[in-house]
């Protein structure tokens, strides 16, 4: 629980950090503009995607469709999702408004409150509570918390074959 709030000062501490930084950055290279912004485009549309997949199918089932390289890619996502936000919001021209520092650090702190409880989320459902306990408390991972071919064939067979 602790975790979870320290996430908001921290997350606007490091948002406002950034967006301080990036903004002197691109006051002298302004041409890196050009460089960040498809990036982070691509890195919130994929946010958007898993988050709509975890709603929709369930973290379970979208690691059986993506299949191991899942964790790992969320992780990515969770890492780059508040800077990929501060960097659109810092580059963007239509609402100046949004290119303040303090009005990024609470956007990005709102956005970065969520990572954290999809983080949570995805953590719990792969790897049990503590971390190192069964993904759906079903069965056992192996050391590297890489479910077992046995839960793989279990999904299939729980989400992929009509219950009588």
């Amino acid at each position: 629980m602790f975790g979870i709030l320290f996430s908001l000062p921290a997350a606007f501490i490091a948002s406002s950090i950034y967006s301080a930084v990036l903004t002197r950055i691109l006051k002298h290279w302004a041409h890196l503009e050009k460089i960040i912004k498809l990036p982070s485009i691509f890195i919130l549309i994929l946010i958007g995607i898993e988050v709509l997949g975890v709603a929709l199918i369930g973290t379970l089932k979208l690691r059986l469709i993506v299949g191991e390289a899942y964790y790992p890619i969320h992780f990515v996502l969770f890492v780059l999702g508040v800077p990929a936000l501060a960097n659109l919001m810092q580059v963007q021209r239509r609402f100046p408004i949004l290119s303040k520092w303090y009005v990024t650090a609470m956007i990005c702190m709102v956005m970065g409150f969520g990572l954290v409880l999809l983080q949570y989320m995805v953590t719990d459902d792969l790897f049990g509570v503590d971390g190192e306990g069964t993904p759906g408390n079903r069965v056992p991972v192996d050391g590297d918390g890489v479910p077992h071919e046995q839960f793989n064939q279990l999904l299939l067979k729980e989400f992929f074959e009509p219950s009588l």
